[in-house]
């Protein structure tokens, strides 16, 4: 894998080869069950290692077991076409996810449970795209919903 300037911002990498990169290394097996899911976020250092150090100490994918993995982008090939270039070159790749965030007034964080959508006083582990896409879609209905009372003036 080449490494270009662009390895200092998060770039998620999802897992299409679960077995052979358990294989690859002894300790992997720890690495996936930290990250919990099949969805890797991290940072590219010097080395070309994927690194998280909010999940682990060990770097996530070696160089070399980036053959297990897809780089995942928010870009379908539709969109890429027909985007400006100073568009597509000003646009974080996971501008979405900040975008939905400031929607619904949630944030995004890494633990070892994997993704955590937190909202009001709620957590929500994110397991997959769809996961996401169908919390942030319920979150939204409910927002558009006409409040009729709440929990302290049913106590009251």
């Amino acid at each position: 894998m080449t490494t270009t300037n662009n390895d200092s911002q998060l770039r998620t990498f999802k897992l299409i080869d679960k077995e052979g990169y358990l294989s690859s290394h002894a300790c992997n097996s720890s690495i996936l069950e930290d990250v919990g899911c099949e969805f890797f976020i991290g940072e590219i250092n010097h080395n070309g290692m994927l690194i998280n150090e909010n999940i682990s100490d060990l770097g996530l994918i070696s160089p070399y077991e980036f053959k297990f993995f897809k780089e995942v982008t928010n870009e379908s090939p539709s969109e890429s076409s027909a985007a400006l270039p100073e568009q597509s070159e000003s646009q974080l790749p996971y501008q979405h996810l900040i975008d939905d965030c400031k929607t619904v007034d949630g944030s995004l964080c890494i633990h070892k449970e994997g993704v955590v959508f937190l909202w009001e006083d709620s957590e929500y582990v994110i397991n997959s795209p769809e996961d996401y896409d169908n919390l942030i879609n319920s979150i939204k209905v409910l927002q558009s919903l006409q409040k009729v009372y709440t929990i302290e003036s049913l106590t009251n």
